[in-house]
């Protein structure tokens, strides 16, 4: 079995658990977790998470982290300055975080405690920002679930985007394939 199916097969599992309305925000977060050459094969497949998600009763929401980035910069009124001197970005990051939390909570609104929010492009915020920040900022705003194509590692209760510095979320549920499927 492939790692892909694996992993869909995991999230059926873990899909069919009760959703406590008690949960907090961070609860509510399922992290998706694959080695980053996976990106594209596990992208292949979110249909069958999408389908997965339906036949269990609940919707879905596809929500694409990885175009916001670049919208962000091509609006900016600096982006002429930042093009020249792209160590000045650094500077300007804030203003990105914070269209990115606005898009995300904007998501996050617009669904019921029914839906999965599924987040993918998290590989695009490396360098930017980090995800656990991202998802931190967002966690008030959780109704249903959200589910973070995460590619990287999960140690004990630390995940690692892209392989790189370990960050939070001790109270996401990891989704991984299965060893020896």
């Amino acid at each position: 079995m492939s790692i892909a199916d694996s992993l869909c097969r995991e999230y059926e599992r873990v899909l069919k658990l009760r959703w406590p309305g008690s949960l907090s925000g961070e609860e509510r977060m399922w992290m998706v977790v694959y080695d980053p050459p996976q990106e594209r094969k596990i992208r292949a497949r979110l249909v069958q998470f999408e389908l997965t998600t339906k036949e269990a009763g609940r919707k879905w929401r596809l929500v694409r982290l990885e175009g916001v980035f670049p919208e962000w910069l091509a609006t900016n009124k600096y982006r002429e300055q930042l093009f020249a001197n792209p160590k000045a970005l650094a500077g300007a990051l804030d203003g990105f975080k914070r269209r990115l939390t606005e898009f995300v909570q904007g998501e996050l609104a617009a669904a019921d405690d029914q839906t999965v929010v599924a987040l993918t492009g998290a590989g695009s915020l490396f360098g930017l920002w980090s995800v656990s920040e991202l998802l931190g900022a967002v966690a008030g705003e959780v109704n249903g679930i959200v589910l973070v194509f995460f590619p990287g590692r999960h140690e004990g209760t630390s995940y690692r985007l892209m392989d790189a510095r370990a960050s939070w979320n001790y109270l996401a549920l990891a989704i991984e394939p299965k060893v020896g499927e």
